[in-house]
């Protein structure tokens, strides 16, 4: 039973439409090469319609515009493919047989064995011109999209060869497109099936596109984090998931050690709370964390500091973080040294007046909470001057580091030993006892206790080069001014300058002793026993 034509140019005009839309959806604003196959597709069913209602309106329209608007079409899938292989292509090559379409029909309206074979031919020239715009300077195998492209044009082509053959051998003789017949029913299965193939292969070929463009993106960000100068890692629910070189480096790992792994045993103790916080975090915003200092013990240049980034992102699925690391060992003991250069001695190396003052308030409103009481030491050496008089600033300045080292050593691990300037000292005694008289007689011991060391001779060596060195001997004292504290209504600097005082008073009692501060002017009264203590 012959198939009913009618009902095939129904099939072929909804295949086209539905496939134009598509194509035209899935390409929109990104693929202008599918903007126009999506318009040849648009005009091959423009063409089917125009087919349709032949007898119904003028043959102009139903015979020369319709075979038109299906040459077009060809010449649109040429175009795209040119686009879409970046090639140049002169124009008039693609749009020749569009023009000679217009050109044969127009003269041929009345004959139709003639006009069928002319427009078969026409047809197959374009489909050779499709093929070779996919062949055209190939360097490579095809691709499935651009097989099955050219297995659509062959077989378009195949089919006009067919019609060509029919029509020459009085085997296809119509006088409408839509007459029936075993050979025009084949006709348009082959082209339904051929506009199949066409559309789509070029939408695989389009797809395919963008496959080898996310592998090469993907394959250029590899490179990128493969030899970036920072260590970058992914860590997902606690586990380490992948690691570039670089951050291996930076760990002393070999490549792969620990994937798959908890990282924490790498992590200083004190550091592991941050580092879970910053790799635990899920978030739906990737926005990147402010930088934090961690520690590590890495494998080969033992403990480091490191600077952490971290930024949430999704892994193979699931929520994760990125992580970048970097060494910051040596920019993080240079701050360390600048700290303290700023708030130590650089002779001595004990606290400034700066740091001084700052451990004296800090002790102050610790003391108004706990009500205990603390005490503050003025010292001054005795006899300094004649020594670097007589022996140069070098040797007065090993005194000052000899002195430095005794107080520091005769005091607890949380008092705070300061050099004032020149040949004067602080110590500041903290958390003594809730007790006047007690913390008095403890601030009483100290003192007594640092004048006795202080006391001791020195023998203070200099070394002028490798074979020489000069060795001196000297006896100093100090003269201490001491004044308890409590949190109440003094200041820092107002103790610091009463403690002073007291010392000057030492000074005039005969120096090597000790004076409390007067009853007048200090936070707390002095002991009952004694106002200055010779050692």
């Amino acid at each position: 039973m012959p198939l009913h034509t009618p009902t095939l140019f129904v099939v072929m005009i909804i295949v086209s439409l539905v496939l134009a839309v598509a194509i035209a959806y899935i390409g929109h604003g990104k693929h202008p090469e599918r903007f126009l196959w999506a318009t040849g597709l648009g005009l091959q069913a423009v063409a089917y319609i125009l087919f349709a209602l032949r007898g119904q309106i003028p043959d102009l329209l139903s015979v020369v515009v319709s075979n038109v608007a299906l040459s077009s079409s060809f010449a649109l899938y040429t175009m795209g493919v040119l686009r879409f292989r970046q090639h140049d292509w002169p124009l008039w090559w693609t749009w020749a047989p569009v023009v000679a379409v217009l050109g044969v029909f127009w003269a041929l309206l009345s004959h139709m064995g003639p006009r069928l074979i002319a427009g078969a031919s026409l047809v197959t020239l374009q489909t050779l011109l499709l093929m070779a715009a996919v062949m055209h300077r190939r360097d490579a195998p095809l691709s499935r999209g651009e097989t099955m492209l050219v297995w659509g044009a062959l077989a378009i082509t195949s089919l006009m060869l067919m019609r060509i053959w029919a029509v020459t051998t009085g085997h296809l003789r119509i006088q409408f497109v839509t007459d029936g017949g075993w050979i025009q029913g084949l006709t348009f299965i082959a082209a339904v099936t051929a506009t199949l193939l066409l559309a789509i292969g070029l939408i695989i070929m389009s797809e395919e596109r963008a496959e080898r463009t996310l592998q090469r993106s993907e394959r250029h960000y590899r490179l990128l984090i493969e030899t970036a100068g920072e260590g970058i890692a992914v860590f997902q629910a606690g586990l380490l998931r992948f690691a570039n070189p670089r951050f291996y480096h930076l760990c002393g790992l070999n490549p792969g050690q620990h994937a798959n792994q908890r990282f924490t045993e790498l992590v200083h103790e004190d550091d592991r709370e941050l580092l879970g916080r910053h790799l635990d975090g899920a978030s739906d915003t990737p926005t990147r964390a402010p930088q934090q200092p961690i520690r590590l013990r890495t494998l080969h240049r033992g403990t480091r500091w490191f600077e952490l980034n971290t930024v949430p992102f999704e892994w193979q699925g699931r929520a994760a973080t990125l992580a970048f690391l970097n060494d910051i060992t040596e920019r993080h003991e240079t701050e360390a040294a600048m700290q303290r250069q700023a708030f130590h001695d650089g002779l001595t190396q004990l606290p400034n007046r700066r740091l001084l003052v700052n451990n004296l308030e800090l002790a102050l409103a610790r003391h108004k909470r706990n009500g205990l009481l603390g005490a503050l030491m003025f010292l001054d050496l005795d006899n300094f001057k004649p020594l670097n008089d007589r022996h140069g600033h070098d040797i007065g300045d090993l005194l000052l580091i000899e002195v430095a080292q005794r107080l520091r050593r005769n005091v607890r691990e949380n008092d705070t030993v300061a050099r004032f300037g020149g040949d004067e000292f602080v110590v500041l005694l903290s958390d003594l006892s809730a007790d006047a008289d007690q913390s008095a007689r403890q601030a009483q011991a100290v003192a007594q206790k640092l004048l006795h060391t202080l006391a001791e001779p020195y023998t203070l060596t200099q070394r002028t080069d490798p074979a020489h060195e000069k060795s001196v001997t000297h006896h100093c004292t100090a003269s201490i001014g001491l004044v308890l504290f409590n949190g109440g209504a003094f200041d820092a600097e107002t103790l610091i300058r009463q403690a002073d005082q007291a010392m000057y008073r030492a000074k005039e009692a005969g120096r090597n002793a000790v004076h409390y501060a007067a009853t007048e002017s200090s936070a707390l009264p002095p002991p009952a026993s004694t106002q200055a203590t010779p050692a």
